[in-house]
């Protein structure tokens, strides 16, 4: 009994000190953020150059009419936008995804000589409460509406999942009949 009572005495305030630096409910119950930097999920490619010309994280503060040549699409899709960050600032890169002309994910990629994985994860922790999965690779917030990730190397993205879900099905419509096709096509032999 001695030795129970001793490891309460000195259990107990370590689970209280634990207990009372948890994230609090409250930060659990608020809304997983659609914008950064007045970036935001629906927002249309113009808006969205405008507010990249505009915003101290990224280059290129010209008018928006010339923002076109300094941001062009990406060689890979016509639909992402990439913006470098300003010299010695918080964010290298970032890429924008859009559908319908509409952003639809950010990814910011963080210099990690600025700021690190560790202060970003808690930052999200405090303000959203703990994540909804996380592994070796991604730690993720999600909600009905939102998808916030940080991923390594350093890289904090926002997806909109009414959008992403309706590509997905999409994607797997296309699947479903492309192998319909070649069961039909291997059926002719």
């Amino acid at each position: 009994m001695a030795t129970f009572q001793r490891f309460f005495l000195i259990s107990f305030p370590l689970f209280l000190v634990l207990l009372l630096s948890a994230p609090s409910l409250e930060a659990q119950n608020t809304a997983l953020p659609r914008t950064f930097q007045g970036i935001s999920l629906g927002m249309s490619r113009d808006a969205l150059k405008a507010t990249l010309s505009e915003n101290k994280l990224f280059r290129n503060k010209v008018a928006q009419d010339d923002l076109l040549t300094l941001i062009p699409p990406s060689p890979r899709d016509e639909n992402t936008l990439e913006v470098d960050g300003v010299p010695r600032g918080f964010i290298r890169r970032a890429f924008f995804e859009l559908h319908d002309e509409q952003v639809f994910t950010m990814s910011f990629v963080m210099d990690t000589a600025l700021v690190d994985h560790y202060s970003v994860f808690m930052s999200l922790v405090n303000k959203y409460g703990e994540p909804s999965f996380l592994d070796p690779k991604r730690t993720v917030w999600q909600s009905d509406e939102t998808w916030v990730a940080i991923e390594r190397p350093l890289t904090v993205k926002y997806i909109d999942l009414g959008v992403f879900n309706v590509l997905i099905a999409g994607a797997n419509a296309q699947q479903s009949a492309n192998a319909q096709r070649r069961e039909d096509f291997l059926n002719e032999f």
